[in-house]
């Protein structure tokens, strides 16, 4: 494990020890966090990433969807080829409704984000991944904004035809208008903290958010890599932190350390 710390507020970098930095977070997520999730805490449910080692686009995945002549894997997210041929988009959506619907148990990261919820200081939950799996918590809805939509639900059965229009109508293709941006502003001015949770940034609606963000920034991800730079002021003394670990390990600490701290206050 690594981190990292900086002051926004001011162009200086330092270390803290990761024990140290783990009180740092758990403190900060006692006030009002905005979560945004990538594929990282899927992939701890045992749902593939699209473009990880081993993931859904990678070599040794030919059987989960086969790409036409000329197009991208970021082909299938666009409404004009969808159109011209639904059929990649098709195979990828029920493969990945199979292992969704497979999944049986969530992972600790989403019992991070309920605790969080409980204790009444979770303003936001932003996904990018459209598994669906969000909606197996307890948490409103109406504070979950699914990025990049999500999964129809149709029985394994359901004939092409019903795919096609189930998926025209729950995915956000390239060029979508997004009717988020107003959840996300109000997030934004009515949290402290911006939670990231195994999210690569390769995603502009993702990079946008955190570069946009004027609190506390906490990076989650088992890939080091830096966070956006900021397009807006810092709040004074707004951090950012960033930590290469597993989620999982994160959730696992977290829940620890937010558990004793609310013995200790009984």
């Amino acid at each position: 494990w690594t981190s990292h710390l900086m002051a926004s507020s001011r162009p200086r970098r330092g270390h803290m020890a990761l024990p140290q930095l783990l009180e740092t977070v758990a403190k900060l997520l006692k006030d009002h966090v905005f979560v945004l999730t990538g594929a990282g805490i899927s992939v701890a449910a045992g749902i593939p990433d699209f473009r990880g080692k081993g993931g859904i686009f990678s070599k040794s995945r030919p059987d989960w969807v086969s790409l036409p002549r000329g197009w991208s894997p970021d082909s299938l997210f666009h409404r004009d080829k969808f159109a011209g041929n639904p059929q990649p988009l098709i195979s990828l959506a029920k493969h990945l409704s199979q292992i969704a619907a497979a999944v049986e148990g969530l992972p600790k990261i989403f019992e991070l984000i309920e605790m969080l919820n409980t204790n009444h200081v979770l303003v936001h939950w932003a996904t990018q991944n459209i598994d669906g799996l969000e909606a197996r918590t307890a948490i409103d809805p109406d504070i979950i904004t699914q990025l990049h939509g999500s999964l129809p639900v149709l029985p394994s059965d359901a004939p092409d035809t019903a795919w096609i229009e189930g998926l025209g109508r729950s995915v956000v293709f390239y060029g979508d208008y997004a009717a988020t941006d107003e959840r996300l502003h109000t997030a934004t001015a009515a949290s402290e903290t911006l939670l990231l949770l195994g999210t690569s940034f390769k995603a502009s609606t993702a990079a946008s958010i955190a570069a946009d963000y004027p609190g506390h920034r906490v990076l989650v991800s088992l890939q080091p890599m830096p966070l956006p730079p900021r397009r807006v002021p810092a709040r004074p003394g707004a951090l950012d932190l960033t930590l290469d670990m597993d989620v999982q390990v994160f959730a696992a600490e977290m829940l620890s350390r937010l558990t004793s701290a609310q013995s200790s206050n009984v």
